[in-house]
């Protein structure tokens, strides 16, 4: 996910840099009104200028050097994390975040805290809710989940998940919570 961002970003500042006596200039808005590559679909001409040649195509980043001294495979890291979304969110086994969970997880969610005691203490008094994972992906020692379930209100929402994994043991969690509306902008469903 990633490095499509990042290849997105690289491609926009490819197509819209461009060489200058005065340095480097970002031409205006031209990357608004050309694809990514630049005028001509592909090959940045610099405006005739002899700019830079384009990025060769976006190619996934090879994993960088990480703290995990096991070296689990992403696939591992992925039956991990589905392993512990089942045995926690689904079957609501709470004695199964000692198995999966780092004691000194870092937490990004707002609303809980590092360690394991205040995500036992949110799931725990949570009411139980449903969740379908639709997209689960890993790369390197990160995987993220694309989630549908339902707030206390039994209204439906759309949760991306991400985590690290380190030898075996999740070490760190983002999450982004989003309602699903009934009048979207546009005909395509969030799933």
């Amino acid at each position: 996910m990633k490095n499509v961002i990042l290849c997105v970003v690289l491609g926009v500042v490819t197509s819209s840099a461009h060489f200058s006596s005065q340095g480097i200039g970002w031409g205006g808005l031209e990357w608004v009104r050309y694809p990514i590559g630049g005028r001509n679909g592909g090959e940045f001409d610099g405006g005739g200028r002899g700019g830079p040649k384009p990025l060769p195509a976006c190619q996934p980043a090879p994993c960088p050097e990480s703290k995990d001294k096991c070296k689990l495979s992403a696939q591992e890291n992925k039956k991990i994390v589905l392993d512990f979304y089942n045995q926690v969110f689904v079957k609501r086994n709470f004695s199964a975040v000692d198995i999966y969970y780092d004691p000194n997880i870092i937490q990004h969610n707002p609303y809980i805290g590092d360690g394991k005691k205040p995500f036992l203490d949110f799931i725990t008094t949570s009411k139980p809710v449903p969740a379908q994972i639709f997209r689960p992906v890993a790369e390197c020692d990160l995987v993220y989940l694309h989630v549908k379930t339902e707030d206390e209100n039994n209204k439906p929402q759309a949760i991306v998940d991400i985590f690290r994994v380190e030898c075996g043991k999740i070490v760190e969690h983002w999450d982004v919570i989003q309602d699903v509306i009934t009048n979207a902008g546009n005909p395509r469903p969030m799933f």
